[in-house]
């Protein structure tokens, strides 16, 4: 953990979505896509929740979904296990409605049933084994009230990889659903959002596609998915609706 922990620490050091998507991406263009489809996908699947009561960022990195909740009057609370990071979150001065917290990877400090959703963005593949990624799930679950819902969007491979250098575990689908619904979580929805390699991301990554038409590749890409599903060569950011 001390040594994921400096890895996220260092590059804390990049542009804010630098950070936590693609620090290569010295134009910003392709992490202003990936963004904004982010951010887009995990409000959508939130609908009404959160409004009454927290939601949890949870792997909050450096506060940009957290920033997008606030911007809809939601309270948010962010938990990091990396202080760089969570420094750049504060820096974004959202006030009194967000709440960041270092924490160690293994519980979450906050009483159960006491947060409406969870928000995750690429968090739980950096769970490498199935049993510590299982007790994280665990108290997600406890924390989360009863009706609430996690929105979790996670690279998934047709596949499973693991890659120790960046601590990433790409799963399948299906090792996802297992292991959410050992947790105890429904399943409720589960959607294709984006491609790793698909070609435009180069027309994108070179500002060759306007800011625009962000939202008419978005719909496009979702399209593919429900087309063609994982392909055998690529990953995918896929989209984990879950109940409880």
């Amino acid at each position: 953990m001390n040594l994921q922990r400096e890895h996220w620490d260092k590059l804390s050091s990049f542009p804010p979505d630098a950070s936590v998507i693609d620090p290569r991406d010295a134009r910003g263009h392709k992490n202003r896509y990936i963004t904004s489809l982010r951010n887009h996908a995990l409000l959508e699947a939130l609908g009404n929740l959160g409004l009454d009561s927290p939601v949890l960022d949870f792997g909050c990195g450096t506060g940009g979904i957290s920033a997008a909740l606030v911007a809809t009057g939601r309270k948010v609370i962010g938990a990091d296990i990396s202080p760089g990071l969570l420094a750049c979150a504060r820096d974004r001065q959202l006030g009194d409605d967000a709440l960041f917290f270092l924490f160690d990877g293994r519980g979450l400090p906050l009483a159960s049933a006491s947060v409406d959703a969870v928000l995750t963005y690429v968090v739980l593949n950096h769970l490498m084994d199935d049993h510590e990624l299982q007790a994280m799930l665990g108290e997600i679950h406890r924390v989360l009230r009863p009706g609430g819902r996690v929105v979790a969007i996670e690279q998934v491979r047709r596949k499973a990889t693991i890659d120790p250098a960046v601590w990433q575990h790409r799963r399948t689908r299906a090792g996802f659903e297992q292991l959410f619904a050992a947790a105890g979580f429904q399943i409720e929805q589960v959607d294709i959002l984006r491609y790793g390699r698909i070609p435009t991301i180069h027309a994108v990554r070179f500002g060759l596609w306007p800011e625009r038409m962000f939202p008419a590749l978005r719909s496009a890409e979702r399209l593919i998915g429900r087309l063609v599903g994982v392909l055998p060569w690529d990953y995918c950011d896929v989209r984990f609706v879950l109940g409880k």
